[in-house]
């Protein structure tokens, strides 16, 4: 899509050729304006929703929240899934049970054992005080849901590093990558996953640490992707949590950092 326009346009033409009933997020604006246009049921935090979350908050281990329909408690609703985005998505689902008339009492009490899915909050490993974390958040309102979820469990640091996903997507997103960071402590950009694209002229990794450096004025680094198993164990301190982000092979950079860790455990203070 070579614009915003066109990529709603697309969606329109979607939700459009809907036979039954169209579900979006009415906190969105974009996703809100496309909602009204085919008589689409919104859902949110927002109280013009007609399916909303109400009463949010984090107990420790269940992010909980009360469900409201058309502006009537249905239930009190606990999922073993952090953050504000993963209320967003139960949201999505729990209203079409009940606009479809299915079994949503059971859907609810199913809810507290659901373990959500790979790659999203996965705890790789724990070492000593150190949790590895994946999550496949590539896009800046992912990574920053991702990272504000995460706060949720009060870790010494959150130590983040980000594999950047496509050339294309580092071009139209820069200026929001600039700003998605701030629930990190300490930032490794590493390079660029180029999936099935062609380098693009002047997009680059020092591109984006330009912008972030604007926003993030915590530790950032660079670190090439061949050097991460060796500098990130050096970086590292105690209590922290280490979240590898992005949709190309981070999670398998993970994997050799974890490794490596093993190996050299803390860099000693001199």
């Amino acid at each position: 899509y070579k614009d915003i326009k066109r990529l709603k346009e697309s969606f329109l033409e979607f939700a459009s050729n809907t036979k039954y009933k169209v579900f979006g997020c009415g906190d969105d604006l974009n996703t809100k304006e496309i909602i009204k246009l085919v008589d689409g049921i919104p859902y949110g935090f927002g109280k013009e929703n007609k399916i909303r979350a109400d009463n949010f908050y984090f107990d420790g281990r269940f992010s909980c929240f009360d469900l409201i329909i058309e502006d009537k408690f249905i239930n009190n609703i606990k999922i073993p899934l952090l953050g504000r985005h993963n209320v967003l998505n139960t949201l999505s689902v729990l209203g079409f049970l009940f606009y479809t008339e299915k079994d949503l009492d059971k859907a609810i009490y199913c809810l507290k054992d659901f373990k959500g899915t790979k790659r999203r909050c996965q705890v790789k490993e724990k070492i000593n005080s150190i949790t590895f974390i994946d999550d496949y958040a590539h896009h800046p309102t992912e990574i920053h849901n991702t990272l504000e979820a995460l706060r949720l469990l009060s870790p010494n640091r959150l130590f983040v590093i980000f594999q950047p996903h496509r050339f294309s997507r580092v071009k139209a997103l820069y200026k929001e990558f600039g700003k998605c960071f701030s629930c990190a402590d300490e930032l490794v950009i590493t390079d660029i996953y180029p999936a099935s694209e062609e380098p693009i002229k002047d997009i680059d990794v020092n591109l984006l640490l330009e912008e972030i450096k604007k926003n993030f004025l915590k530790p950032l680094h660079y670190v090439s992707k061949e050097k991460l198993k060796k500098i990130i164990p050096e970086l590292i301190k105690e209590g922290d949590f280490v979240v590898g982000l992005g949709a190309g092979d981070i999670n398998i950079l993970m994997d050799e950092v974890i490794d490596e860790f093993k190996k050299v455990g803390f860099k000693k203070e001199s």
